[in-house]
């Protein structure tokens, strides 16, 4: 038997064939209309796999001559390596291995130069399956020693690059090959390490064919029957219920029923396959031959003699055609099979003479396993010894390594130590040179702010030492007066006067109160729907006996509209604005109020024809506190716009001002319209 027929689930773990009856149109159309060389490569690639799978060898090789005029002429190798290995598999097929072995080659090279890692894992498990092929087939020392160097190189990289299924396929190569050269117990123990690899692959499916077979035959061997009969079961029922008849998976089930000693499901097995012709044409005349001779012994021990002497003759013709045509000989593995076969029939024939001859093959060919067999633990202890040496070589290296950059790690570490040191000096300077600059700049902030609340507070003591006390000062002029003059209308005359210092002082409180709160961060605007036509009315209704006094008139044109702000914050700004409108228009003058409604703002304008302001005093407007002296000589602490500004912020609103000399004053403000 050989690896090739005993590795068969490993072959499909590997690879991924298209499984179809015809050829499809689409990919010898993509093949004749490719645009690219690159691009007709890869459909040949397909043509190729699809063939190959349909067993139509001579359409395969068409397209792998197609192929290699391609390769030559492309300049993208990204499937270069693909279509080499796909041709060193046809021709291991065809049983041409040194052309394989050449194509094989081809593939390496060019999957090392494209770093394609998969790709070099397959190629190496295809190699290593050559290799194998080539031991088993000479019993030689050398080649069996390259094909175990090169299945253990193939598990080293495979476990480099975490590519758990190359390298479980490896052991299960690995299993095959000491089994296969008589040392079953090391096998199975290889086996037992593969099935530890399948719990750490998530990845590999645990109920395929290739895994619960796997599982059987380690369980049968170290006698977990309980678990190899249910393993066994599984298989069976997988080969049931399969939808695709691959000779592989039938061919195995054949191989441990027999083994196992189910031998009439073995036969009924082996019937089922016989029946599908595209089962059979699948085998090659050594797998045919395997067949058979398993076929041979299930009918054997069912005493069903007549059935087991056809098949015999059948898997000896195939046997010989193989050795004929591949100038190879089977294996020793199944001549022993054979001869057994031969044996039996004989002695119930009842020709001894045959059975005699049978019996001393079988113990010249079982002497010759055994030399075979040392020669192989021989290869063994060499590939080992080699592997020990060259670990041991690698951890003198490894050693030697570390003493020398321990040494010179010595001869850096003082160095290390001063740069280290250096960069500690350097990072202590600039952080000192930043503590510096930061507090520096914060000091000068400081600085700043300590200027701004002395000038805040100046202008505090100016507003109560001056602008406070000057109405009161008047207040207590027009008490004195009155209390000393008898005339009636100069009474009514200087309580008139009374009314409008009253007024101005507690405007002059409100205001100094309203910036103080909001100086100190105290004003929280409630936003609100307020009516803007009441609110408008409210502040002339407060300020109408300033503008009687003044004989001032007032035009309002305000909608009773509603804007989204907090309502005694507007009023205070409404009647600061129109207190300068009164303030600064003359006896007999004009105040317009009117609003209007743009996109989702309102428009609220307070326009007079009084003095007006200069362009330097309206830029410098919202930044000081600046006070002037009213058409009637009205005095004021310079807070209203200030925080007229402040307040319409603090509700999302804007204010804008323009003003002409002697023209007078507009100011615009503008709400969220509700």
């Amino acid at each position: 038997m050989s690896l090739k027929s005993a590795l068969f689930f490993l072959i499909i773990l590997l690879s991924c064939p298209i499984i179809a009856s015809y050829a499809s149109p689409s990919l010898k159309y993509q093949f004749d209309n490719a645009k690219s060389d690159t691009a007709r490569l890869a459909a040949c690639i397909k043509l190729i796999q699809f063939y190959k799978t349909s067993l139509k060898k001579d359409s395969c090789l068409l397209y792998i001559n197609q192929g290699l005029e391609l390769v030559k002429r492309t300049k993208n190798t990204t499937y270069h390596a693909e279509f080499y290995k796909l041709c060193g598999r046809f021709f291991n097929n065809k049983e041409q291995p040194e052309l394989a072995l050449n194509y094989f080659n081809k593939a390496r090279y060019w999957a090392l130069k494209n770093k394609q890692i998969r790709q070099i894992a397959t190629i190496d498990y295809h190699l290593a399956t050559l290799y194998s092929d080539k031991a088993l087939g000479s019993n030689n020392k050398l080649d069996l020693a390259d094909a175990l160097r090169k299945i253990y190189e193939n598990i080293h990289f495979a476990n480099k690059h975490n590519l758990l299924r190359h390298e479980v396929a490896n052991y299960s190569h690995l299993v095959n090959f000491y089994q296969l050269n008589g040392n079953d117990s090391l096998g199975y123990l290889l086996l037992k390490k593969q099935m530890s690899l399948f719990d750490k692959g998530k990845s590999l499916n645990i109920h395929s064919p290739d895994i619960v077979h796997t599982k059987l035959e380690t369980n049968f061997f170290f006698k977990n029957f309980a678990e190899a009969d249910s393993n066994l079961r599984e298989l069976d029922k997988i080969r049931a219920e399969s939808t695709t008849y691959n000779y592989f998976t039938h061919l195995a089930i054949i191989m441990t029923f027999v083994k196992f000693g189910f031998f009439s499901k073995a036969i009924g097995v082996g019937s089922e396959v016989q029946e599908k012709p595209e089962i059979m044409s699948g085998m090659s005349r050594l797998d045919k031959s395997i067949f058979f001779a398993y076929l041979s012994d299930a009918y054997l021990h069912e005493h069903q003699y007549k059935q087991a002497k056809q098949d015999y003759l059948k898997s000896i013709a195939f046997a010989n055609e193989f050795e004929l045509e591949s100038k190879t000989k089977i294996s020793s593995y199944l001549s022993i099979e054979l001869l057994k076969i031969k044996i039996d029939l004989s002695e119930h024939e009842g020709n001894l003479h045959e059975a005699l001859v049978a019996s001393k093959k079988l113990a010249a060919l079982k002497d010759s396993i055994n030399a075979n067999q040392r020669i192989f633990e021989l290869a063994a202890s060499q590939v080992q010894f080699e592997t020990q040496t060259k670990e041991d070589s690698l951890t003198q290296q490894i050693h030697l390594q570390k003493l020398e950059n321990q040494y010179r790690g010595e001869s850096l570490e003082q160095s290390k130590k001063i740069q280290w040191l250096s960069v500690l000096i350097i990072i202590s300077l600039v952080f000192i040179i930043l503590f510096v600059v930061v507090q520096t700049r914060k000091i000068k902030g400081q600085s700043i702010e300590l200027k701004k609340l002395n000038d805040m507070q100046n202008k505090l003591f100016g507003i109560i030492s001056h602008d406070l006390r000057s109405p009161v000062v008047s207040l207590q002029t027009f008490l004195g007066s009155i209390n000393r003059t008898k005339n009636p209308e100069r009474v009514v005359e200087t309580f008139s006067n009374l009314e409008v210092q009253v007024g101005v002082v507690s405007n002059t409180l409100d205001n100094l109160l309203n910036w103080s709160i909001n100086q100190m961060g105290g004003i929280k605007p409630r936003i609100q729907k307020v009516n803007i036509l009441e609110a408008v009315e409210h502040i002339l209704e407060l300020s109408s006996h300033v503008i009687h006094y003044k004989s001032i008139s007032v035009n309002v044109s305000v909608e009773e509209d509603y804007v989204l702000a907090d309502g005694n914050l507007t009023e205070i700004v409404i009647r600061n604005i129109l207190t300068n409108a009164i303030k600064f228009t003359p006896v007999h003058g004009a105040i317009s109020l009117s609003s209007r409604i743009e996109k989702d703002e309102l428009i609220l304008q307070i326009q007079d024809n009084g003095i007006g302001m200069t362009e330097a005093q309206l830029n410098t407007l919202f930044l000081n506190y600046n006070s002037r002296k009213g058409t009637m000589g009205e005095k004021g602490s310079g807070l209203g716009l200030k925080l007229s500004h402040e307040l319409m912020a603090a509700q999302q609103g804007k204010i804008d001002i323009q003003s002409k000399v002697n023209v007078g004053t507009t100011v615009t403000l503008i709400f969220n319209a509700s």
